[in-house]
């Protein structure tokens, strides 16, 4: 009688990626507000959440989704550029750093949406949360928290 060698598991597959977003203060610190702005009684709104269902979103108007990382054809009004880029600042250095999990879909669209618009990963996750946050308070008016927030004009458009 033989015995069979106990077979190694498969390995399994992520079925997620890791991102890192390095912010300035007060960039961190918009993002502490907009989470606790959103937040409601029994349902916290997460930091890396956030910044990722924003930039989806913003990917996603500009015709990069799950479904369609590589520019979804139907999506008629492309505008022909991305303005609300955030810059970087040669002066100051990044103070937080913030491990964004997400799907692979979902990061495929936001990176080739990013690429697309010509700015770094990290400056479109903060572009595109200071237009959530602008639309979101646009949105809301009846929310205190979100009212106290101020956002430029750039991300109001």
């Amino acid at each position: 009688m033989t015995t069979k060698k106990p077979q190694k598991p498969a390995k399994r597959e992520r079925n997620w990626k890791n991102v890192t977003v390095r912010l300035y203060a007060d960039e961190y610190q918009l993002l502490l507000d907009l989470c606790d702005a959103l937040s409601v009684p029994g349902a916290r709104v997460d930091k890396s959440f956030l910044l990722l269902t924003a930039a989806v979103e913003e990917a996603t108007l500009l015709g990069f989704s799950p479904a369609a990382p590589d520019g979804d054809p139907a999506v008629q009004k492309r505008p022909k550029e991305w303005k609300y880029a955030v810059p970087e600042r040669a002066e100051e250095s990044y103070a937080e750093q913030l491990t964004i999990t997400a799907h692979p879909l979902e990061l495929t669209a936001v990176e080739h949406a990013a690429e697309w618009a010509h700015v770094k990963l990290q400056r479109f996750f903060m572009g595109s949360l200071m237009r959530f946050g602008a639309k979101r308070k646009h949105a809301d008016p009846e929310n205190a928290k979100l009212r106290t927030i101020p956002f430029s004009k750039q991300f109001t458009k």
